[in-house]
């Protein structure tokens, strides 16, 4: 069984290895691609498109999770988020980086014994504040804070009746590492 490291491991190859062989030198580059992870237990994909030196699109899908327990209930989840990044440099190799993105969660619960099916979305709007580290001029990593205003909507055995309704604050101390290449 291949554990969380190894599977990083193994993107981080089959995503830079390419590149690397290929060591073209592009200054202009305007696309940028990496893994994230949030608190090391969910792992998921980034793409950023710059406009101009200090803002950029970012798309991302993370949090991918398949879980079950004593072969009767599967659980399936993921998130995706669009936002925009601006970044401010504080010296040489390190920025700060920082703007709004909007994301929706899914998850999916099955429970065989007793027949039922439960979906979940959850939209989100995200404020994010963090600290990245040029290693070289194509790679570079970084941390964020992420606070959240989240609404959840359930549906239960997909029924008539209107869906659970909540909102959520997230203010917490949840960290979303990444490690992004340059082309």
């Amino acid at each position: 069984m291949i554990n969380k490291p190894q599977v990083l491991i193994i993107w981080v190859i089959i995503l830079f290895a390419p590149q690397l062989l290929l060591a073209q030198e592009n200054t202009s580059s305007k696309h940028e691609f990496g893994i994230v992870t949030l608190d090391l237990s969910y792992f998921g994909f980034i793409y950023k498109l710059k406009f101009d030196e200090h803002a950029k699109l970012r798309i991302s899908a993370s949090d991918f999770r398949l879980s079950g327990n004593s072969q009767t209930q599967i659980t399936i989840g993921s998130r995706t988020t669009v936002g925009y990044e601006k970044t401010r440099a504080l010296s040489q190799r390190v920025f700060m980086s920082y703007g709004p993105e909007f994301g929706l969660s899914s998850q999916q619960r099955f429970d065989i014994n007793n027949d039922s099916f439960q979906f979940s979305l959850s939209p989100s709007f995200i404020y994010f504040i963090g600290l990245q580290y040029e290693l070289n001029e194509k790679l570079y990593v970084g941390g964020e804070l992420r606070p959240a205003i989240t609404t959840s909507y359930r549906f239960t055995n997909m029924t008539v009746n209107p869906p659970d309704f909540g909102i959520q604050f997230d203010f917490g101390s949840r960290v979303r590492l990444h490690i992004v290449y340059t082309l």
